[in-house]
């Protein structure tokens, strides 16, 4: 139930064939999505119905952008996507007091006003090597509106860096985003197979390290 109404459509119809119902076939891109949307919803509905009143979290993943933006315009996502997030984001609100966080890889800041108007709380991963997500934009533009969850540790960088490159990298991300609150540190995504265990080590024990410091440890306390 992770995988939204977009990204379900791609796997069903295929990427490549789905962009083109999307450009030849509205009315059918509007009716796939649609039932899609109906399945999450009722999905959510079974789930938060049993724990609705126990957690603090609820996850949605849709995954919209790439490295260099949307995989559809922001004017095509909110015609054909938006309706189907607000439907859902509006539902999971109204079964549960707990959090809304949408994972979704990629640039996704060409919509990011509009993840804030539909209600999520949290935005997940910040993919801080695509296109607009750098770590001090986001924070400036959007830090009061919506949590970041991410972003601290570049997983596409951090199997090149040095062990003093990821350290000045972590201490920066919190430094950025930790002050006033509203983030969460981790990496951008799974960490990749192929890095070394020191430099997952160095990371977050600098991260552990910099609640020393004033600022931060501010940032983080009202985040928690």
């Amino acid at each position: 139930m992770v995988g939204g109404p977009f990204e379900q459509a791609t796997r069903s119809r295929g990427t490549e064939q789905f962009m083109i119902d999307l450009a030849w076939d509205a009315r059918f891109a509007h009716t796939l999505l649609g039932k899609l949307t109906d399945v999450a919803i009722g999905m959510w509905d079974a789930q938060l119905s049993a724990i609705g009143d126990l957690v603090d979290v609820v996850c949605q993943g849709d995954d919209l952008g790439m490295q260099s933006g949307l995989q559809v315009s922001p004017k095509m996502y909110r015609e054909f996507v938006k309706p189907c997030h607000e439907r859902i984001f509006s539902f999971i609100h109204s079964k549960t007091k707990a959090k809304v966080f949408l994972h979704s890889c990629g640039s996704v800041y060409s919509i990011i006003p509009d993840l804030i108007d539909m209600g999520v709380d949290i935005l997940n991963p910040v993919q801080v090597g695509a296109w607009n997500m750098g770590l001090e934009r986001l924070k400036t533009e959007f830090g009061k509106d919506i949590c970041f969850w991410g972003g601290g540790i570049d997983i596409q960088k951090l199997p090149f860096m040095t062990l003093e490159e990821v350290e000045m990298a972590v201490r920066h991300s919190l430094e950025v985003m930790a002050p006033g609150g509203g983030y969460v540190f981790a990496a951008t995504h799974n960490i990749l197979p192929e890095t070394p265990g020191e430099k997952i080590h160095a990371a977050y024990m600098t991260a552990v390290r910099s609640r020393g410091h004033d600022g931060v440890t501010r940032g983080l306390e009202r985040s928690q």
